[in-house]
């Protein structure tokens, strides 16, 4: 049996050197009489002209290839059509909700009402912008009140809602042509996802078509649309093709959005930070958020957070098996509350999932799990978990270390104040936050990360064994007792 491949090209060789090699060796077998084959020969030059074009045609085939799979891809585009390929659906940017206090230049005779969707704003610096909110609702402050009166706990007895973002009203977003899969992209970015609506004339009135994750579910006069995001959280707004979701039907200028533009974590701004107004209404003196955001902001996740969560949702849509999957499903479903999460069967019940969270700083600044989000985590898996399971939320349990360290000071340094910077390193380093559960720790990395980041270390050496802490799936790391010898270096000089 004749191989055929002995006397072809090896096309597993893609990139230029390889294709080049190639070419030269199998010119001798179609003319046997071409010998000279140095780089100054024309024919050569021609070659490696070839090589050259086919090693970027390789590279443009190789990348289109990769955008096929999930795992390899780069463009936003396709990573959402694989993730939605697995009824995944992404999460994008969320906007942060605040309550709002107005106070009045003096007490008004008449109720005096902030509008819904009055216009607030941070104050602009060199390195941030404006953040924008809108009031979701009227605020009435009653005659004879300034706004800024309070109950006997201390809390504001006129308040209104603010949502960070900014509306964007009847948008001509363009004519339907009746063809099938149309397109058309919103003029604003970056788009609120769940925000964008329509209104859509076909020629006898405008009525409002629902947003769709996909067309799965569509029937062909489903008035349904998609809503895409690249990577500028540019939007577009994708029809169906007549079978599965309903065609607009031709009509000039019937297609309007309205929508808000805004979301991610740059809303979550401070306390007392939501101070200017595009518009002053004369009676008003200022307005201020008195707290932190009631609901905090999230941003959309990035190409690599989708390349893991798609995966795992398509394991976990119907119920956890797993205890990763447990750990992976609470962190999605309270992404703004929760920070980590470890999931662990309980030893002696098998049925039984001890879930241990650790909540955000956001939502509580002492990182406790209280009653009600314990009972909101217990309830949402009592309603997702196979028959029989069980699981129970605990707060963690924290591995305290000490450390005793070695500090030898460079002699044009002041020893306490180098020793200063460590000891606030260190207890930075391990604030809560920083280690997840069971997260391990060498002390030898620990002692380059100091030597490397403070000015002045001669000798840093952390004399605590072992040199590898490891905790267990439930417990998070914390600083003990801290204890730093240091030698070396200039004295501080007392007055």
């Amino acid at each position: 049996m004749s191989n055929v491949g002995n006397n072809m090209l090896d096309y597993t060789n893609r990139d230029y050197e390889s294709v080049r090699n190639d070419l030269v060796s199998t010119l001798p077998k179609y003319l046997p009489e071409y010998t000279d084959t140095s780089e100054l020969d024309p024919g050569i030059v021609i070659l490696e002209l070839i090589s050259r074009g086919i090693d970027i045609l390789n590279f443009y085939q190789d990348s289109q290839a990769n955008e096929v799979f999930l795992q390899y891809a780069q463009q936003r585009e396709n990573i959402l059509a694989n993730s939605y390929s697995l009824g995944y659906t992404p999460a994008e940017a969320t906007p942060s909700i605040f309550d709002l206090v107005f106070v009045l230049n003096s007490i008004q005779k008449q109720a005096v009402t902030i509008p819904m969707g009055f216009k607030v704003h941070t104050v602009k610096t060199e390195v941030d912008s404006e953040v924008y909110f809108e009031t979701t609702e009227d605020l009435v402050i009653p005659a004879g009140s300034l706004g800024n009166e309070k109950d006997t706990s201390g809390n504001y007895l006129y308040t209104v809602e603010a949502i960070q973002g900014q509306t964007i009203e009847s948008e001509l977003v363009g004519t339907s042509t009746g063809a099938e899969n149309q397109e058309f992209t919103l003029a604003y970015a970056p788009v609120i996802y769940t925000s964008v609506s329509l209104l859509i004339n076909e020629g006898t009135g405008f009525t409002q078509w629902d947003r769709v994750d996909n067309f799965i579910d569509s029937l062909p006069d489903s008035k349904h649309f998609r809503v895409v995001l690249n990577m500028d959280n540019k939007a577009k707004i994708i029809f169906g093709n007549g079978v599965s979701g309903k065609i607009p039907k031709p009509y000039k200028n019937g297609i309007y959005a309205y929508y808000r533009i805004g979301g991610g974590t740059i809303g979550n701004v401070g306390e007392n930070t939501i101070t200017e107004m595009n518009t002053r209404p004369a009676v008003v003196k200022e307005g201020f958020n008195p707290k932190r955001a009631r609901v905090q902001a999230t941003d959309k996740e990035t190409n690599d957070e989708v390349r893991i969560n798609a995966p795992k949702y398509n394991m976990t849509k119907y119920a956890p098996v797993r205890e990763e999957d447990h750990s992976y499903l609470v962190l999605k479903e309270f992404k703004t509350k929760l920070k980590f999460a470890s999931a662990i069967r309980d030893p002696d019940d098998v049925d039984l999932i001890d879930l241990y969270v650790l909540v955000r700083e956001e939502y509580s600044d002492t990182f406790t799990l209280d009653d009600t989000l314990k009972a909101e985590i217990e309830s949402y898996f009592a309603e997702c978990q196979i028959v029989g399971c069980k699981l129970k939320a605990y707060p963690p349990t924290y591995k305290s270390i000490g450390l005793d360290c070695t500090l030898e000071v460079k002699d044009t340094f002041l020893r306490d104040e180098v020793k200063a910077n460590v000891e606030q390193y260190l207890r930075q380093y391990f604030k809560i936050g920083y280690y997840d559960f069971g997260q391990e720790l060498s002390l030898t990395d620990l002692e380059g990360l100091v030597s490397t980041n403070i000015d002045g270390i001669r000798v840093f050496r952390i004399n605590t064994t072992p040199l590898t802490i490891v905790p267990a799936k439930s417990e998070i790391l914390t600083l003990g007792s801290l204890t730093i010898s240091a030698t070396g270096g200039a004295k501080v000089v007392t007055n």
